[in-house]
């Protein structure tokens, strides 16, 4: 089972929760598992936010690929885990396209 990290913009998404709930929801159903920011402990206490991007950043490390939820909205954040998934060689796969390349593959393997 492939380790997915979804990336996307928090602090200027004002739909945040429901788009990294969404991504999570139909990329689980596709046989990921799911590394979330909104999963994390900094996260969840409510700590600043360079505790939760310490924290992110911890988990995308174990991440096998890294996806990008939320297109168009601009983000530090973001641009900062894709930078880090591209210097450590974490392949980056279009949450868009996602299904196509891996659903039909997560499916037979995990069964």
């Amino acid at each position: 089972m492939y380790k997915i990290y979804i990336s996307g913009a928090i602090s200027n998404n004002d739909n945040y929760i429901k788009d990294f709930t969404e991504a999570k929801q139909k990329l689980e159903a596709l046989g990921f598992e799911v590394l979330s920011p909104l999963d994390t402990d900094a996260y969840k206490k409510k700590l600043p936010y360079k505790f939760c991007m310490f924290e992110s950043l911890d988990l995308l490390k174990q991440a096998d690929l890294f996806t990008i939820i939320t297109d168009g909205i601009q983000s530090k954040g973001v641009n900062i885990e894709r930078d880090l998934a591209l210097y450590c060689n974490i392949p980056y796969v279009n949450y868009y396209e996602i299904g196509g390349l891996y659903g039909k593959e997560q499916r037979t393997t995990s069964a």
